[in-house]
């Protein structure tokens, strides 16, 4: 199982593009960014560890201009169940 965490958010018509920032722990601060340049509503974080929750927030740049952060969104990746599990009696 492949562990991601979708982002979608609503679109800013003065954008030109959008940077995702991804912190460990509540607030701006100490977050990263991790995606830049960003053209649609959507991106998908596919460098994630299972069990640790995130943190997001998004800002719109156009030109040399950059957004306020947007409100922060969080997702805890989950732990998958083992898998192929079997028994035999002997």
């Amino acid at each position: 199982m492949a562990h991601e965490v979708d982002l979608t958010w609503a679109a800013d018509p003065d954008a030109a593009s959008y940077d995702v920032y991804r912190g460990s722990a509540s607030g701006k601060e100490g977050a990263s960014p991790v995606a830049t340049g960003i053209t649609g509503t959507t991106w998908t974080d596919k460098n994630v560890v299972p069990g640790q929750t995130y943190f997001y927030t998004v800002t719109a740049v156009n030109g040399s201009a950059q957004s306020s952060p947007s409100n922060e969104a969080s997702a805890t990746v989950p732990f998958a169940p083992p898998s192929g599990l079997t028994a035999v009696a002997s």
